[in-house]
């Protein structure tokens, strides 16, 4: 496996840790709940289109954007959610993304 596979694998690890952090978090209000699924759902497709074709500069940004907003936003609140969503941004990092 080359190190880029690797780099992509622990992304989808670390997608899933976030999708199980969101369903622990009961104390999400639905709107935020669904800004942040929607994004994992972006972040996805993302990484999807990243190890077809040409990654796309615009997507790969916009998802990194709302996803470190999001992190800002639940360092206090929501401090499982935060690390996990760090960590994904940290993972995009590792890929160029």
């Amino acid at each position: 496996m080359t190190e880029a596979e690797q780099r992509r694998e622990r992304l989808r690890e670390t997608l899933a840790e976030l999708e199980a952090e969101l369903a622990a978090s009961g104390s999400l209000d639905r709107e935020l709940r669904a800004r942040l699924e929607s994004t994992v759902a972006d972040l996805r497709v993302t990484l999807e289109r990243a190890e077809g074709d040409a990654p796309d500069d615009e997507d790969h940004h916009s998802v990194v954007d709302h996803l470190s907003d999001a992190m800002r936003r639940f360092e206090v609140t929501h401090p499982k959610l935060s690390l996990a969503l760090g960590r994904v941004v940290d993972a995009l990092s590792n890929l160029g993304i």
